[in-house]
């Protein structure tokens, strides 16, 4: 959290007092973060550590908690080390307090970086000669608009993806259409891959603050107390048949 810009040329991870690893050299392209702006990279398998032609071996290094890690910056104004890892918050911990809690988490479906929405039934792909793409996203009323210049859908020709592609390439044969290629996508099969593990649908309702600070949290605590007392006598069970078969 930095109320000004700064300039960023190098990143890395201080192991202990003496190591450190490279993470990111922008030579002399850096890394410019204006004000309260933040970067992430993800990183993926490392091939093996290396220094003046040696290998280093950091593993054990890696899990030693005497071997602290900060993150240093190479930046304009000289070296800064990141004083604490960044706190999180994650409604999780909530879950766990309030059973009452759902957290909730989208999916989308994206088409070359095109979201396509709930509306959409059909996703068009028209390439022209000069090896351009265009990408249409088509609701299945599409025909009450005038997106083409040329013609206009009908309502039967958006009943199947057979019978649109049967219209389209008769407007590509008269000339209405002007492109090299096209294809239709129909994203209802998408849609049902997507959804399958979802059993059921609810919908969401209101929930008051007393429903779900009072009457949430005392659900929680007894389906808490029920558990931990399955727990206790699946343990005894298991205690008392282990003990059955010693001689």
């Amino acid at each position: 959290m930095k109320d000004r810009g700064i300039t960023i040329y190098a990143i890395y991870l201080r192991l202990g007092h003496s190591y450190f690893i490279e993470l990111e050299n922008f030579g002399d392209k850096p890394l410019i973060l204006k004000a309260y702006e933040t970067y992430h990279k993800e990183f993926g398998p490392i091939q093996l550590y290396g220094f003046n032609m040696l290998r280093f071996r950091l593993n054990d290094l890696f899990f030693d908690r005497r071997a602290k890690k900060r993150l240093i910056l190479s930046t304009g104004n000289g070296k800064y080390t990141v004083p604490k890892p960044i706190k999180k918050w994650n409604p999780v911990s909530h879950f766990f307090k309030n059973n009452a809690t759902a957290i909730i988490r989208p999916t989308t479906l994206i088409f070359k970086d095109h979201y396509v929405g709930e509306n959409i039934k059909y996703i068009l792909e028209f390439a022209s000669e000069n090896k351009q793409e265009e990408v249409v996203l088509l609701p299945p009323d599409e025909f009450r608009f005038n997106r083409f210049k040329n013609f206009r859908l009908t309502k039967e020709s958006l009943e199947t993806k057979e019978k649109l592609e049967m219209f389209l390439q008769e407007q590509k044969d008269l000339g209405r259409l002007q492109c090299s290629n096209f294809f239709v996508h129909d994203t209802t099969e998408w849609r049902k891959r997507t959804g399958e593990h979802f059993t059921e649908e609810i919908k969401a309702e209101y929930v008051g603050w007393f429903e779900y600070h009072v009457m949430g949290r005392l659900a929680t605590w007894l389906s808490d107390r029920q558990m931990a007392k399955r727990n206790r006598n699946i343990a005894k069970r298991d205690r008392d048949a282990v003990s059955e078969t010693q001689p």
